[in-house]
């Protein structure tokens, strides 16, 4: 396939006017291409919109998915490509590539679908569409004031007990101290759904992450002797020093104490253990009579016992920078985070995989495109009616 039938057929595609045997030829030469011309064919790709004399909304992220699923294709193909040096790589490449042979397949059958099916029939089918997380949160004051977030403007939304509370942009909110009192009983909370995130910046100039179906509970003003929040659900800290006050996370199975320090609590309670992941300075995780103390690169897993691992910090906190990082994870684990982040609910068959799964996909990324991903290693299998998504073996 030559380059103008390429940028010809892939502005067909946008369009959904292409023929079964424009996409049978596609099909064809995306599977054959050699692999001393994949770099000047991704080239060819990369320039597709400039190609077109009238790109239109949209070119941009479909060049990104083919392109990353010719990578995928080329990395499963080449055996060489799986030595200790890029391993990491080709799984990094396996879950972020966009299916492109499936997502071809689908704009076929459907363009054929579209011809057969009568009107009414396409009238009647509206599937539900099940999207990613956004930023959407819930603070509820002192006073017992409910405020969605999502849905207000940046400004100044509230002051309570001494603080202003102004909502900076999208996504992130602010505690600012105008008054000092002694009374520190008043107390707020942050509230993320399912399917939502955010990032609140408290009265001290600490700042939490806050994951999906997550909250967090703080006092309006911290007191002398200590600041204390609860958390339920995920929440990634960089709390500001103070030497006075130590920072305490306080959560059902975990109190986490630090000074001034970045690390990860995930307190979910619906998680086998509860978790903290320490990637800069130091921490004490305990429990009941318990103690433990972290160093940067450890993650303490606190069940009947408290448990210290030296694991990769990063991978801790790659939700907060976008990413699903899947490291020797089961299928139920998976699938309890997708569940919050698509606001979805899972059931199972009797018999499913016990296999682990590794690798790092978007949490942009459309559902379906997660569930395949993970279809491709052939040890399970998935079925989506409605919001309720059905594991298989």
């Amino acid at each position: 396939m030559k380059r103008r039938a390429l940028a010809l057929f892939l502005q067909k595609f946008r369009d959904g006017n292409f023929t079964p045997e424009e996409h049978a030829e596609f099909v064809k030469w995306l599977e054959t291409i050699p692999s001393d011309q994949v770099a000047e064919v991704l080239d060819e790709l990369a320039d597709y919109s400039v190609a077109v004399d009238d790109p239109k909304e949209g070119d941009e992220e479909l060049i990104g998915r083919l392109k990353r699923g010719i990578e995928q294709r080329l990395d499963d193909s080449d055996p060489s490509l799986l030595n200790h040096k890029r391993r990491h790589h080709v799984l990094s490449t396996l879950f972020k590539a966009a299916a492109v042979l499936m997502l071809i397949g689908i704009g076929a059958l459907f363009f054929q679908r579209q011809k057969q099916a009568p009107a009414k029939q396409q009238l009647a089918v509206k599937p539900v569409r099940i999207e990613p997380g956004r930023n959407q949160a819930y603070l509820t004051l002192g006073s017992g004031q409910k405020i969605a977030l999502e849905h207000v403007p940046n400004g100044v939304l509230a002051e309570d007990g001494g603080i202003t509370i102004v909502k900076v942009k999208d996504g992130e909110v602010r505690f600012r101290q105008t008054i000092t009192k002694s009374n520190y009983s008043r107390q707020i909370k942050v509230t993320v759904p399912k399917g939502g995130q955010y990032k609140v910046v408290l009265a001290d100039g600490s700042a939490v992450w806050l994951n999906a179906a997550t909250e967090l509970e703080t006092p309006v003003q911290f007191p002398a002797h200590e600041r204390l929040v609860k958390l339920l659900g995920e929440g990634y800290f960089e709390v500001a020093k103070d030497k006075r006050r130590p920072f305490k996370v306080v959560s059902e199975k975990m109190t986490v104490q630090v000074f001034g320090t970045h690390f990860n609590v995930n307190a979910y309670a619906d998680e086998p253990f509860a978790k903290a992941t320490l990637l800069e300075g130091s921490v004490k995780v305990s429990q009941g009579m318990q103690a433990k103390m972290l160093k940067p690169g450890q993650q303490a897993r606190v069940g009947r016992h408290i448990k210290v691992l030296k694991v990769a910090a990063n991978e801790a906190v790659e939700w907060k920078n976008g990413n699903f990082n899947f490291a020797h994870e089961d299928i139920r684990s998976i699938m309890r985070r997708i569940s919050r982040w698509y606001n979805v609910e899972v059931d199972y068959t009797r018999k499913i995989t016990d296999e682990g799964f590794l690798g790092t996909i978007p949490r942009s990324a459309q559902i379906e495109d997660v569930l395949h991903l993970l279809e491709l290693t052939r040890t399970v299998h998935f079925k989506i009616e409605g919001r309720r998504i059905i594991v298989m073996k």
